[in-house]
């Protein structure tokens, strides 16, 4: 993963997406996404209002 597939990460969790809807618009697996969130300590699910 690179550092702009991280930035668009973060910025696509800001804006309340789920794991799936990033893994398929980066068109790369859900648990990457989840273990990126994991290991970084980036926190939980963030809800969409």
């Amino acid at each position: 993963m690179d550092s702009n597939q991280k930035q668009r990460i973060e910025h696509l969790r800001t804006q309340g997406e789920s794991y799936a809807f990033i893994a398929k618009e980066l068109g790369i697996s859900v648990n990457t996404i989840k273990s990126y969130y994991q290991r970084n300590n980036l926190g939980a699910a963030i809800k969409k209002e």
